[in-house]
């Protein structure tokens, strides 16, 4: 199944385009893996800030920023992010290579997107 081997994984990746994108999407799953013993590390390709309608991106970039950081500490991963634009995250090589840089160091055995 594939429960067991997620969770019998040594590294997990979680792939997010905006932060609390992974966190929604594998936030139990991590807790319990990292839990176990299991290396989870959260990749946000951006904070999401073009989400709020009333801060400005800058600041609701720092907000998001700093809320991520505790969430993963709560929850006992790491968490990495790309600093991507928010509402304009590109389809090039170039960022697909950035993600690429980030499996090569995290090494993971599962990525979850």
């Amino acid at each position: 199944m594939i429960e067991d081997k997620v969770y019998a994984a040594r590294s997990i990746l979680v792939v997010g385009a905006h932060a609390f994108d992974a966190e929604v999407i594998a936030g139990p799953l991590a807790a319990a893996a990292a839990k176990g013993g299991v290396q989870v590390t959260f990749l946000h390709l951006s904070m999401g800030e073009q989400g709020h309608p009333c801060l400005i991106p800058e600041h609701y970039s720092g907000q998001k920023e700093d809320e991520a950081a505790k969430a993963a500490a709560r929850l006992g991963v790491d968490m990495r992010k790309m600093k991507l634009r928010d509402a304009f995250l590109p389809n090039d090589n170039a960022t697909a290579l950035q993600v690429c840089d980030v499996i090569r160091e995290v090494q993971p055995e599962v990525v979850i997107t």
